[in-house]
């Protein structure tokens, strides 16, 4: 997210807080904190105003877009509440435990999906937020890197692509049955067969015909950390 992670990380050492400070001040674990400043998470809304405080109260347009390293932060001009919205907040419809089963069999249903509930995240990374959907992570597949209670921003993505230039890319996969996250770890153009991995050792590959065996393919854009 621009310098959202570097600046996380710069303001932190330059009034000597620990990781361990930050992540108690944000009510999150350690861990999760850290993966904000590793860049492989984002802050929703609320943790960014309390770091926005943190900080001197630096506005969220410094600690996002500018590069703070470079110079010295401090306060802009527009208050808090334009800086808000100057991160223009997207809604994302969010496929929960709770609705898993009702999707799988109404995922073509527009009716369903608008009932969804929705979850805030910045726009930031999404372009114009066009086919998204995010899905609550059910299970241990893909520890250690995505939790049980974690979502995953998905993009839909065409079920004639060729996967081939997406080998180790995480999908959502809807296989009529079931919601699977998984790591695409090889796909044959010509039989459009594609074998999904999980991070997980203890699960077994899954192989998965294009043509019979899959109703809707979801890359993952972005991680959403339950603890995030």
């Amino acid at each position: 997210m621009k310098f959202l992670a570097s600046n996380l990380k710069f303001l932190r050492k330059q009034k000597k807080f620990r990781q361990e400070d930050i992540a108690e001040k944000l009510s999150i674990t350690v861990t999760a904190y850290g993966a904000y400043e590793r860049d492989q998470n984002v802050p929703p809304l609320e943790k960014l105003e309390i770091l926005s405080n943190l900080y001197n109260d630096i506005s969220l347009d410094d600690l996002i877009y500018k590069e703070l390293s470079n110079d010295a932060p401090g306060k802009s001009n527009s208050s808090k509440e334009m800086d808000l919205n100057s991160l223009d907040a997207l809604q994302i419809k969010v496929v929960s435990y709770r609705v898993q089963a009702g999707y799988l069999t109404n995922f073509e249903n527009g009716s369903f999906r608008d009932g969804l509930d929705a979850i805030t995240v910045p726009r930031y990374g999404f372009g114009l937020g066009k086919d998204l959907l995010a899905f609550e992570v059910i299970g241990d597949s893909m520890l250690p890197r995505i939790e049980q209670g974690d979502y995953v921003i998905c993009k839909q993505f065409s079920l004639e692509s060729d996967l081939s230039f997406y080998i180790n890319k995480k999908f959502v996969i809807n296989t009529h049955r079931e919601l699977l996250v998984k790591r695409l770890k090889s796909f044959d153009k010509s039989s459009k067969v594609g074998v999904f991995a999980s991070d997980n050792p203890m699960y077994e590959d899954v192989v998965l015909n294009f043509g019979d065996e899959i109703a809707e393919l979801w890359k993952v854009e972005r991680i959403w950390g339950a603890e995030a």
